[in-house]
């Protein structure tokens, strides 16, 4: 999953990285506005992976592959509903988007919501292929899904296509890798039908949603506002520092997900998980460790050789950035662990987060170094309340097994 998940991460900045090449500045401080907005989207999407993984996992320790069946086709006709009409809504406001991002064509913003219809249909599919822990086929569609947007969007731009052809490419690699995995999925198609709690997942899905919607917000939203507050060269400069700065956040992201239905089938059999949870944190470190010695020593020869001289004033802030992003990376696994184990208290402590971090760059941004001393003050923030409430509900669980004794 870490191997994969790193090709994934590169695919990723490849396609930033392609398009910083082939596009002007303003043109590119649109496109990396409008990736930031996928990240949040494809983060908030993992809500149906999370809890489409939950539930199938619980399912498969109780050998019911009927429940497994049903709790798909659930999630899947509930989560393409949601895309269409989030796709509709998007359109519907897409000149106001525009003014927004100092954008002129708002036709670029419509083409660009056609990723919304399978948004959250394909997360479903990786759920089923996390929850049953077929890491390799989850892992290469991630990495199938990041190559396709880099090849299609090059591919489209040279052939003339322009803003339309890096947009639309997201679009192509949503339905291509949904064909794909779907695909892979037909070994559940045969098994027979079961009732499934729906309630219950409805509930659990809407709670995850909010938690994973905050964290996306936290570790996503300040390229957005740079690009509303900083114009320009501040907002391409801030952007390349984000770009670089993520690696901290995403190559340690495959730990999370490999241990969450790990997590999630050994609390539903009644066993201790905090030994999976130190493992967790453990491989975590280590991948931070050496992401956090490269930006230290190779910071600005990263930034020149793959962008030459041509955001100079990146390079001094992806250290800072790094940090911030590793503690996020941390509070990731935390947040994965608590919500394997029905601890969706948590999105309380990360909508609070949410808060400060917004309401700091609003009050603090107008030059980089602000910026980023506002994101690494709310990840310290972040990492705090992760703390709190994992010590509060350990204090819980201790005094629920002594009476239980």
């Amino acid at each position: 999953m870490t191997v994969f998940f790193i090709m994934e991460a590169v695919f990723n900045y490849a396609y930033l990285l392609v398009m910083a090449w082939l596009f002007d500045y303003h043109d590119y401080d649109f496109i990396a506005s409008l990736a930031a907005i996928a990240a949040i989207g494809f983060i908030v999407s993992l809500t149906f992976q999370t809890s489409t993984a939950k539930f199938v996992s619980k399912y498969r320790s109780e050998n019911k592959t009927g429940q497994m069946k049903r709790i798909w086709r659930f999630s899947l006709k509930s989560s393409v509903i949601l895309g269409l009409a989030l796709f509709i809504l998007t359109g519907v406001f897409s000149m106001p988007l525009s003014t927004f991002f100092n954008h002129q064509d708002h036709w670029h913003i419509v083409v660009f919501s056609i990723t919304l219809i399978l948004l959250f249909a394909l997360p479903v599919n990786w759920g089923v292929l996390m929850g049953t822990q077929r890491f390799r086929q989850l892992g290469a569609t991630h990495a199938l899904w990041a190559a396709l947007k880099v090849i299609v969007a090059y591919a489209l731009v040279v052939l003339g296509l322009g803003l339309y052809g890096a947009l639309g490419a997201y679009s192509i690699a949503y339905i291509v890798v949904f064909i794909v995995t779907f695909f892979l999925l037909r070994w559940l198609k045969d098994g027979e039908d079961a009732q499934i709690d729906r309630k219950g997942v409805l509930l659990y899905t809407y709670k995850t949603l909010i938690a994973i919607l905050a964290f996306a917000t936290l570790t996503n939203i300040d390229i957005v506002l740079v690009t509303h507050y900083l114009h320009d060269r501040g907002a391409s400069d801030y952007a390349m520092t984000s770009v670089i700065g993520k690696i901290a956040l995403y190559i340690p992201a495959a730990i999370s997900v490999a241990m969450f239905p790990k997590s999630t089938e050994l609390f539903e059999a009644g066993f201790n998980t905090r030994g999976l949870l130190r493992k967790s944190f453990v491989l975590t470190l280590i991948s931070l460790s050496i992401v956090m010695v490269a930006y230290w020593f190779a910071a600005e020869p990263l930034m020149n050789l793959l962008y030459g001289n041509k955001y100079p004033i990146a390079a001094d802030y992806v250290f800072i950035y790094g940090i911030a992003m590793g503690l996020f990376a941390l509070c990731f696994v935390m947040m994965n662990y608590l919500l394997s184990l029905n601890q969706t208290v948590i999105r309380y402590y990360l909508m609070l987060a949410m808060v400060v971090q917004v309401v700091g760059i609003g009050l603090f941004h107008s030059s980089i170094g602000q910026v980023v001393n506002v994101i690494l003050i709310s990840a310290v923030f972040t990492s705090v309340l992760m703390l709190v409430i994992y010590l509060l509900l350990r204090s819980r669980w201790e005094v629920n097994h002594a009476m239980a004794k």
